[in-house]
């Protein structure tokens, strides 16, 4: 009686909870948006976890999750660019998670912002600021960094984690086969460093990615190359050491930069303020007031296809990309007589074969149909991040995008050993010879190591095929440049693996392009996934909740336990930071 009672009581507080949150999202979706007023600063904030496309739970706020993205960060200074209500941007950098792809993007508009004689004032307040920060911070009219911080450009560093040791202090044998000798995904798993050709290809993608850094310096900071590495070599420069030697503009606070941006026309002459503070603008609400007015005659669709990918759904929380989920987004824009074209934002390091089969069939399905298929590449569209894209009618990528890796990996763990170290043992029964070939207690036989490698060979082989055809190449131009290896996007550009460089900017300028959009006609984004209300989160079971119910009713379904059992073939991407 006593349990039922809990269990109808809770199930009313859970109710009562939902009903208010219900009210407060709908009280913010009918509310006014903001008003941009004239001689508006936009306050640009590039701190802590930024996505790459909008948030679709409306809950992912509420609990503390992303506040911004790099779509909306883009999109906000390109159209402060050409608003007369913005006379400048007040720009704020901290600490956050953006990869080299999503600075160029963030980068390339901040510069499109100054080419409008607009200014930028840039106030950097971290302990360190490391190279992606500083190259974000670069396009200022006025650069300030706080008197006690420290300019860490010392040179690129890129890192991997290896696990091989720690398996076989816990008895676990792994069982990972790698499809090219580049493939070095399987590498943290199957050795305790970086092989000859793992090290190579890394080595090759950084060395891109610094040197378009240094020169990026050195133009705009008025500096030569050599003078820029020799600041590099000193290892660490205090900010007076880094205005000292030209590198920052001056030493202060965030209230110096708002006493110069008052101070300070888009022209560069004085002004006197009519009052006695800015008018600043939030990125946030500039964003809504953008949303209350745009309109675009033509409809162009826009997919963000983010995480590891998967077969079947998508799973928001864990950031996993739904093949199944991807393709039905594209069906739908495909089957929308409105939809001119589709643009595939892809942020992935690849994944399931099958999933990201599923979405390659898929965009070749939109343009059977007629219907031009762009994709923009962001930080990383490696394996099968690469895959989905192969198919499209034109590939955007950011110079320092991390790409190509048209390879596969079949891995599995023998947690035999682990399981019997704590006391537990197997027993089994079997049908037919091969019937335990991805048991999670036991290794490979020679024959079922020749059939995986059969199966691996098959996919491999698909993956080629199917690049060469998307790339309009033979088999063999395409497979000399393969073998598992990894390209920056545009070292992939010289390969033709991509069409062109850029961000979404360049996308929307190629899907315009093939679609036969005229330049001076708005277009209306058609975005998936798209912005999901509170019910629908609450009745489908996604909420964190019920994610966190589940996980407590079985242990064993946890992704630490799955994955200690289950066999894959994998088109990913090596797990590698590059700071």
């Amino acid at each position: 009686m006593r349990l039922r009672t809990s269990i109808i009581l809770g199930a009313v507080g859970l109710f009562i909870v939902a009903l208010l949150l219900a009210v407060v999202f709908g009280v913010r979706a009918v509310r006014k948006p903001p008003e941009v007023r004239t001689d508006s600063i936009l306050e640009v904030k590039i701190v802590g976890e930024i996505t790459d496309g909008p948030v679709s739970h409306p809950l992912w706020t509420l609990l503390g999750g992303a506040k911004n993205n790099v779509y909306d960060l883009r999109r906000a200074i390109d159209q402060a660019a050409a608003d007369r209500r913005i006379r400048g941007i007040l720009l704020e950098i901290g600490f956050n998670d953006l990869g080299w792809g999503s600075v160029e993007e963030i980068y390339a508009s901040l510069q499109r912002f100054r080419k409008a004689d607009k200014p930028i004032y840039t106030a950097i307040a971290n302990d360190f600021v490391d190279e992606k920060n500083y190259y974000l911070a670069l396009p200022a009219s006025r650069l300030v960094m706080n008197p006690e911080a420290g300019l860490l450009v010392n040179g690129l560093y890129a890192e991997a984690t290896f696990f091989r040791k720690a398996l076989d202090k816990l008895y676990i044998k792994p069982e990972y086969i790698q499809f090219k000798e580049y493939k070095s995904a399987a590498e943290p798993f199957t050795r305790k460093d970086m092989s000859r050709e793992f090290r190579e290809s890394l080595e090759y993608v950084v060395r891109d990615i610094e040197n378009r850094f240094v020169q990026a310096v050195a133009g705009i900071r008025k500096k030569t190359t050599a003078e820029v590495r020799a600041f590099m070599d000193s290892g660490l420069n205090t900010a007076p050491e880094a205005k000292q030697q030209g590198f920052i503009d001056d030493l202060g606070y965030r209230e110096d930069v708002e006493k110069s941006l008052q101070e300070t026309t888009p022209g560069g002459g004085k002004q006197q303020s009519r009052e006695d503070e800015l008018r600043i603008v939030s990125l946030r609400n500039y964003v809504r007031a953008l949303d209350a007015v745009e309109e675009g005659k033509s409809r162009v669709g826009l997919v963000f296809a983010s995480g590891e990918i998967a077969s079947g759904e998508s799973d928001p929380w864990d950031a996993i990309m739904g093949g199944d989920t991807v393709a039905g987004y594209i069906r739908s824009l495909r089957k929308d007589k409105a939809v001119k074209a589709i643009i595939l934002r892809v942020n992935s390091p690849g994944g399931s074969a099958v999933g990201s089969d599923v979405i390659w069939r898929e965009v070749r399905q939109a343009r059977a149909t007629g219907k031009p298929v762009v994709v923009s590449m962001g930080d990383v569209a490696g394996s099968g991040g690469y895959y989905i894209s192969m198919g499209a009618d034109r590939i955007v990528a950011q110079p320092s995008t991390i790409t190509g890796s048209i390879g596969v990996v079949f891995g599995k763990l023998n947690t035999r050993g682990f399981f019997e170290w704590l006391g537990v043992t197997f027993d089994a029964v079997k049908t037919a010879r091969n019937a335990d070939i991805f048991s999670f207690v036991d290794s490979l036989t020679p024959e079922q190591e020749q059939r995986v490698r059969a199966w691996m060979s098959q996919v491999y082989n698909d993956f080629v095929s199917k690049a060469a055809e998307g790339r309009r190449k033979s088999f063999d131009a395409i497979e000399s440049i393969a073998h598992g290896r990894i390209w920056s996007g545009a070292q992939a550009k010289d390969r033709a693996l991509v069409d062109a460089l850029g961000g979404l900017e360049e996308a929307v300028a190629q899907a315009r392009q093939l679609a036969k959009i005229p330049q001076d006609e708005k277009i209306k984004f058609v975005i998936y996934p798209r912005r999901k209300t509170l019910w629908e989160v609450i009745f489908s079971g996604e909420s964190p909740f019920a994610k966190t119910l589940q996980s407590r009713l079985s242990l064993i379904e946890t992704p630490f336990f799955k994955s200690l059992q289950e066999a894959h073939v994998w088109m990913i991407t090596p797990d590698v930071k590059i700071h």
